[in-house]
């Protein structure tokens, strides 16, 4: 037996990006969808990224970004990638 389900709008993945999008479009009356390869909504690539989102601060220097990281990665970082 095949089931389908009908929306607007089908979103693959419910990592922040994913789940921010939901949750606008529902807002504003969409019917959506969020389809995950994982049954837990957090086994996203999000979750695993542990702050891998940055920006640029008042006198941030790529130097600065790079000490950052490797205090962030906790002695797993390899220091060359970094």
């Amino acid at each position: 037996m095949q089931e389908y389900i009908n929306c607007d709008v089908l979103i693959i993945g419910c990592g922040v990006a994913g789940s921010i999008a939901a949750l606008q479009l529902a807002d504003a009356g969409v019917h959506v969808v969020v389809a995950t390869r994982s049954s837990n909504p957090e086994e996203s690539n999000t979750y695993y990224a542990q702050g891998g989102i940055v920006y640029e601060g008042e006198g941030d220097s790529p130097k600065l970004l790079a000490k950052d990281i490797l205090h962030a990665g906790a002695g797993y970082c390899n220091p060359q990638a970094v």
